[in-house]
């Protein structure tokens, strides 16, 4: 009986699917691809996310069909650049929309909740009573993945938003001949080649 609740919690844990999240440290990543459209210098970076170890949002972006890019952008004017206000990105040289951190985070986080079900795994284990009877007691041996899962899987996507949130491109300022790093997001199926020109 022993044995068949060790091989039950085995199953339980090889199917145990919430992933942990990697951060991104966008300072340590090159930027190859490079172009440079009248005094907008643009370096960007595709795959991330797996790059990082992060299997499980890598498959959910290339499903979805969005790009999330790390970007370097060089301002070669004479004057500051509101990324938001002034930039217009390009892709394979036609303009794109931007797609906003929150929505990214809503298409491609983990579904933590849905680890709940894992909760209803149970296993009966006979018993024999003081009277001579023999009676069978429920161990909910699913609670634990449950709790693990679940744990694992909100974690993960608070740390995906934060990376989101403080890497979003569109909320810098770059001063004239500084660089500024940063996520940009795109619906696309392919991996474009960036650039970047004034509004």
């Amino acid at each position: 009986m022993l044995k068949k609740i060790v091989v039950c919690i085995l199953l339980l844990q090889l199917v145990s699917c919430a992933k942990k999240y990697h951060p991104l440290s966008l300072q340590t990543m090159g930027y190859p691809g490079g172009t440079n459209v009248s005094g907008i210098e643009v370096g960007y970076l595709y795959n991330v996310l797996s790059l990082k170890g992060n299997r499980r949002y890598a498959k959910k972006e290339r499903r979805k069909d969005i790009r999330l890019v790390a970007v370097k952008i060089t301002n070669h004017f004479d004057h500051s650049i509101n990324v938001r206000r002034d930039i217009q990105f390009m892709a394979n040289g036609n303009p794109v929309e931007l797609i906003e951190p929150q929505i990214v985070y809503n298409k491609l986080k983990q579904r933590a909740a849905l680890y709940v079900l894992y909760a209803f795994a149970f296993f009966r284990v006979p018993v024999n009573n003081s009277n001579g009877t023999q009676s069978k007691i429920v161990v909910p041996i699913g609670l634990p993945f449950a709790a693990y899962n679940m744990a694992v899987g909100f974690g993960a996507n608070k740390k995906f938003l934060m990376d989101l949130e403080m890497f979003n491109l569109n909320s810098k300022i770059v001063m004239p001949g500084e660089s500024a790093i940063g996520l940009i997001s795109v619906y696309n199926p392919g991996y474009p080649t960036l650039s970047a020109r004034l509004k």
